[in-house]
């Protein structure tokens, strides 16, 4: 069962400017949230989920990853954004 730690090591292997301040681990043991890395920047939504799982299927087995609820990906200025509009 992959923790939160766990399944940030694994992102910032492939995304050096990771903020992953916006994952949790719920009660249920499930990693999920918001991550942000301009990684994203020129990517559209679905080209963003898809590099997400290709990393994850990359450095988590398959148990790991059954572990991991959905997650938001955004670039960081997104991120920002979001933060101030909920502020």
């Amino acid at each position: 069962m992959a923790t939160r730690d766990e399944v940030i090591d694994a992102l910032r292997k492939h995304f050096e400017d990771l903020d992953a301040s916006g994952l949790e681990q719920t009660l249920a043991q499930r990693v999920t949230g918001v991550i942000a890395s301009d990684a994203f920047k020129e990517l559209d939504h679905e080209a963003r989920q898809q590099l997400l799982r290709q990393v994850l299927d990359q450095e988590l087995d398959k148990q790991d990853q059954l572990n991991v609820g959905p997650i938001v990906v955004m670039t960081r200025n997104e991120a920002l954004a979001h933060q101030m509009d909920a502020e």
